[in-house]
């Protein structure tokens, strides 16, 4: 049986270490076209081959946070994941520990249900699609749990607030 097995590089990416046949499986898997390529200068002077590929064969390396489609790719195929150290991530964060954060900052307001759900979610999920007007302005510590219109902030710094400040309150 064949095997994948996969190293934490950094925070950004992972390495996989395979046979080169299964490289190009997961580097085909990993592929996609851009949209509306056909009208880029790059493509149309036969410089580019319009497609995006997120697995590397020559570095041997993909992004971490594809790494639950490595797993489903791994076994749809019936091949053996290995995994280094740090790859699989357990995550603590739970409701309470959200709300006890929240409760924490001294803020006006309490925390409102779909906002702790939210964040919950994006520290699950790994990724966080919240607006600005949804969680991660309302947790941070400079505005209260607005009725106000809060600033925009980012998906990173929204992301950042809702997992990374947690940390604290972990035992």
């Amino acid at each position: 049986m064949e095997t994948l097995i996969l190293e934490k590089k950094d925070e950004v990416y992972l390495t996989v270490d395979a046979d080169p046949s299964i490289q190009r499986e997961l580097s085909e898997f990993f592929t996609f076209y851009v949209p509306g390529y056909k009208f880029m200068p790059a493509f149309r002077n036969r410089m580019w081959d319009d497609k995006i590929r997120l697995f590397s064969q020559k570095t041997k390396e993909i992004y971490f946070g594809l790494y639950p489609y490595i797993k489903a790719f791994a076994e749809e195929r019936g091949y053996n994941v290995v995994c280094g150290k740090d790859v699989e991530v357990e995550n603590k964060v739970t409701r309470e520990l959200v709300e006890k954060f929240s409760n924490s900052l001294g803020q006006k307001f309490e925390a409102r249900d779909y906002q702790v759900d939210a964040c919950v979610l994006a520290s699950k999920t790994r990724c966080s699609k919240l607006s600005g007007f949804c969680v991660g302005c309302s947790f941070a510590p400079s505005s209260p749990f607005s009725r106000s219109p809060p600033l925009q902030i980012g998906k990173l710094q929204s992301e950042r607030i809702c997992t990374s400040s947690f940390s604290v309150f972990i035992a």
